[in-house]
């Protein structure tokens, strides 16, 4: 053949089950191989597409594919049956971006049109997005995921996802950062105020709790687990004390630093 034609199989992703045991993809297809036998899925035999890109081995024993073009997840349940996820389950059809399992055995699909989740049971992807794509958090020390948007935040368990809007929770100021603290505990801030999470209510931070702060720019945990929120000057950076539940003053800034705008802190 004078002009033969080239196929390039590129990998995407990679999957590791035991020593003799793992899952790839690729932009061809998905591969299971077992003792050096290797199995190949694609659109003719159980995939919802020839292209695959990421691959995830659940708890459960499923292993998870994603089509990201298409917007479509691929399940291979533990007994070796095949189901795809597309708009009839909930996917909005936007690009896929990540796939991710909590502890507790909740799938999260991120997308570029925002956060989308599993819900045991009903076999459903819930749609977590307002007019910005939701922002992760993580996992809080009781294992629920936490996540937020330009209109709420977001409690997700194994069977429900609770809302705490802005208006309602936050001052109606929408919240900008979130963070899970090393121990567990749930943390957002807005351009006024700190809140966390305790004892199912959102507890404010504010003057009172001595955050003087009239618009809040950045915050830190460092190594030991040190909570910073800093303002607009090296005179506006706070520390939280855990034992007094209050913010003071933080009382060793570097003399080095200059008194002019701070924008950030890193370990």
């Amino acid at each position: 053949n004078p002009n033969p034609t080239t196929v390039t199989t590129v990998l995407r992703d990679y999957a590791y089950i035991g020593p003799d045991e793992h899952w790839f993809t690729t932009n061809r297809y998905a591969a299971h191989v077992v003792s050096g036998d290797t199995t190949r899925f694609n659109g003719s035999n159980g995939l919802a597409g020839d292209v695959c890109d990421q691959v995830l081995a659940a708890a459960d024993g499923s292993i998870w594919i994603s089509h990201n073009q298409q917007g479509v997840l691929t399940r291979r349940f533990s007994n070796g049956i095949w189901r795809t996820y597309s708009g009839t389950d909930g996917l909005v059809g936007a690009t896929l971006t990540k796939l991710y399992e909590t502890t507790d055995g909740l799938l999260f699909a991120g997308s570029t049109k925002g956060l989308m989740m599993l819900v045991p049971g009903l076999e459903k992807i819930v749609d977590t997005t307002g007019d910005v794509a939701p922002r992760f958090m993580g996992e809080d020390a009781l294992g629920y995921s936490w996540s937020f948007d330009d209109e709420r935040v977001y409690r997700h368990s194994a069977n429900y996802t609770a809302s705490f809007s802005h208006k309602e929770h936050f001052d109606n100021i929408p919240v900008q950062q979130g963070l899970i603290s090393r121990g567990g505990d749930v943390w957002v801030a807005n351009t006024r105020y700190i809140y966390r999470w305790i004892d199912e209510t959102w507890h404010r931070y504010s003057e009172q709790e001595g955050l003087a702060l009239n618009d809040i720019r950045f915050w830190h945990e460092s190594e030991s687990g040190t909570l910073y929120i800093g303002g607009r000057s090296t005179q506006d950076v706070w520390t939280y004390d855990p034992r007094e539940d209050r913010f003071d003053l933080w009382r060793g800034m570097p003399q080095e630093i200059p008194a002019n705008t701070v924008y950030d802190m890193a370990r």
